[in-house]
């Protein structure tokens, strides 16, 4: 937890203390996820351990360590 934001937000590479910029940030960074997955998987693709982790690096590895 970050101590400057009273606990309410996770440590983050950003610095942000505020819990609502912290979720928006999430927010559009998930919305270009979601692009990036349509674009690389196809309806009919059986996900695998390494497609989740590049999901969760893809969306959220340059704001948390």
């Amino acid at each position: 937890m970050n101590p400057q934001s009273n606990d309410r937000v996770l440590k983050n590479l950003l610095g942000i203390t505020s819990k609502e910029d912290l979720e928006r940030v999430e927010e559009i960074r998930f919305e270009r996820l979601v692009e990036a997955a349509v674009a690389r998987f196809d309806a009919d693709h059986r996900f695998s351990s390494n497609d989740i982790l590049w999901l969760h690096k893809f969306w959220l590895d340059d704001v948390f360590t």
